[in-house]
């Protein structure tokens, strides 16, 4: 923890703390509004300024829990793919960048293609950290206004991608979306493009092929 994380919640407990010790005089002002016993004569300074700081730290708690994050992609370089590689997986081919999940310890490649951030597969690495890392992906793209989406995901993840909006269309053997993939999902496909498909279609079709022609449909299994 930072020491940001640390002071926020030590000063909240003191607050809490130091009110408890006035809380036969507070019970009085039961019926009054947080803003109302700052500013009330009544009660000595020293409790309207725990009240106060009470009230701004759980402000700043709920900020930093709905605000978004930022999340830092790395760079494509020798540095990221070795990472990659060290978590077991295959390296993609024309991958632009590499998001790890919150521990570090799962990764995506992805590209940009048009208004879509297109993942590589399901993340590689700890299965624990795996589904942070699809979070950080799609916190990524709405960071940076493109569309998240995954070429190759497997089926064990499914329910996540769904969880962030996108639908599973099932792959063929050479990696391109079944002519009938929307109207008829085969239950027994391994690989899928998960994406929006009325809205990411027409900029992923037309890269699908040479990815999959340089691919060679060798990418590694799907995350169990």
């Amino acid at each position: 923890l930072d020491a940001a994380g640390v002071t926020a919640p030590l000063l909240l407990v003191g607050s809490v703390l130091l009110l408890a010790t006035y809380e036969p005089r507070l019970i009085l002002l039961a019926q009054e509004s947080w803003w109302q016993l700052v500013l009330s004569p009544d009660l000595p300074n020293v409790v309207r300024l725990s009240v106060a700081l009470a009230v701004l730290v759980a402000l700043v708690a709920i900020w930093g829990l709905v605000r978004p994050g930022h999340v830092t992609a790395d760079p494509w370089d020798t540095a990221a793919q070795d990472r990659y590689r060290a978590l077991g997986a295959t390296l993609p081919v024309g991958a632009d960048g590499l998001v790890r999940g919150e521990a570090r310890r799962a990764a995506i490649p992805f590209r940009r293609v048009g208004a879509v951030l297109l993942g590589f597969g399901d993340p590689a690495g700890a299965a624990a950290d795996r589904v942070s890392a699809i979070w950080r992906l799609r916190d990524l793209a709405v960071q940076e206004g493109l569309n998240p989406a995954i070429w190759r995901a497997g089926p064990a993840l499914l329910a996540v991608y769904a969880d962030i909006g996108l639908a599973a269309l099932p792959l063929d053997d050479a990696g391109l979306p079944r002519a009938d993939a929307e109207d008829s999902p085969d239950p027994h496909a391994t690989r899928f493009l998960v994406c929006a498909a009325e809205r990411d279609l027409p900029d992923l079709l037309p890269l699908l092929p040479g990815l999959a022609a340089q691919d060679g449909g060798t990418r590694g299994e799907p995350a169990a």
